[in-house]
């Protein structure tokens, strides 16, 4: 998965939710605002959930100690919810507060939150 990370600046993760994770999943949709095709969720709530656990656990030997999740959106991709949306890549990271670090920019806020995009090549610095 380094190599992957290295030279793509993202890896596929090799599994899938099972039916309990899946489950806590769908309680998430559960909280969904009336009118919204996607929404932010507190990472802190994502962490408690147990397939990101498991993909957490998975990380460590490749990213490290420490290894969290640091952003999470969910989508209401169906019939009547659906909005037009073009091709495009999420790289941005949403951090506590805004620390000026070679490799990291541009800064933006989304919904009251900084976030802040990796330099390509992001892993091989780490």
């Amino acid at each position: 998965m380094i190599a992957e990370l290295d030279a793509r600046g993202y890896a596929l993760w090799p599994s899938r939710l099972d039916r309990g994770e899946l489950a806590e999943l769908a309680r998430l949709f559960g909280d969904w605002p009336e009118g919204r095709p996607g929404q932010r969720i507190d990472p802190a709530r994502v962490a408690r959930l147990g397939g990101v656990g498991r993909l957490s656990a998975a990380m460590v030997p490749v990213i490290g100690q420490g290894v969290r999740p640091v952003r999470a959106i969910l989508v209401d991709k169906q019939d009547g919810g659906n909005w037009a949306l073009g091709w495009h890549q999420d790289r941005t990271i949403e951090v506590v507060e805004r620390r000026e670090v070679a490799g990291f920019g541009p800064w933006t806020v989304k919904q009251g939150r900084v976030h802040v995009a990796p330099a390509s090549g992001w892993a091989a610095g780490r």
